[in-house]
C-alpha cells in the first residue's frame, strides 16, 4: 500500500490500499492498482519471462509491465501501508500530455490483446483514465493551459462515465478549471485558502470504477 507525500515529506493523502490478489487482469485493465513502481516484489524470471519494461514507452511503463505480468501469473497483496510517494512539481507524471498519449496506448494495447469477457471493462479503464488525469491536472500550477486541459479531459470522464454528471465534484472541476485559465495566482490562492472545500477536486478519485 502508498501513501502520497509532498516534495517537504509531508502527508498529502492514502492510496487506494488495494486488497485484490491472485488473478488481478481485470482489475488492472481498469486501473494500476498498484500505484508506482516502488510497490511491487517481484521474480526475477517472471520478468524475463515477458522481457521486462516497454522502454518505448514515456509514461505508464509500470502499468504495462503490470499487465503483461497478470496474463501469466498470480498476485499476491501484503496489506499493510510499505511506501511513500513523493509528488514534486516538474516529474514526469506530472505531465498530464505525456501520461495521457502514453497511457492511451496502454490501454489500448492491453485490450486489443485481452479475453472477450473483459471488453466490457474498457469504458471503464477510460474514464478511470480521465479523472486521474482531471486530478493531476488540477493538483499542477494554476495556469491558462491546465485550466483548459482540465476542461477537457472533464468532457472525457463524463464522456466514459456520464453518471458524474450532477455530481458536486464536477461543480468544484469547473470551478477550479475556470479560476485557473480566468484568475491571478495570487487571487486564486487567496481562494484556496479562504475556501479549501470548495477547489477540493481529489475526491474525484472517489469515482474510479473498480472491478468487483
Amino acid at each position: 500500500w502508498t501513501d502520497c507525500i509532498d516534495e517537504n515529506s509531508q502527508f498529502l493523502r492514502r492510496g487506494g490500499y488495494p486488497t485484490a490478489e491472485g488473478n488481478i487482469l481485470p482489475h488492472l485493465l481498469l486501473l494500476d492498482i498498484l500505484e508506482n513502481g516502488s510497490n511491487p516484489l517481484i521474480r526475477r524470471q517472471a520478468l524475463l519471462d515477458i522481457s521486462g519494461f516497454d522502454e518505448s514507452l514515456q509514461a505508464g511503463q509500470d502499468w504495462d509491465l503490470y499487465l503483461r505480468l497478470a496474463v501469466k501469473n498470480q498476485f499476491v497483496c501484503v496489506p499493510k501501508q510499505q511506501i511513500f510517494y513523493r509528488i514534486t512539481t516538474g516529474s514526469i507524471s506530472s505531465n498530464v500530455w505525456r501520461l495521457e498519449s502514453n497511457c492511451l496506448r496502454v490501454i489500448e494495447t492491453a485490450f486489443s490483446q485481452a479475453d472477450s469477457s473483459w471488453q466490457h471493462l474498457k469504458s471503464g479503464s477510460l474514464g478511470n483514465l480521465y479523472k486521474y488525469l482531471l486530478v493531476k491536472c488540477l493538483d499542477s500550477q494554476p495556469s491558462f493551459k491546465f485550466g483548459f486541459t482540465a476542461l477537457g479531459f472533464l468532457w472525457q470522464a463524463v464522456k466514459y462515465d456520464p453518471s458524474l454528471l450532477g455530481n458536486k465534484v464536477v461543480f468544484k472541476v469547473i470551478l477550479k478549471a475556470s479560476s485557473f485559465m480566468l484568475l491571478p495566482p495570487q487571487i486564486y490562492q487567496i481562494l484556496i485558502d479562504k475556501f479549501p472545500s470548495l477547489f477540493n477536486t481529489i475526491t474525484l478519485m472517489g469515482y474510479l470504477y473498480f472491478y468487483t
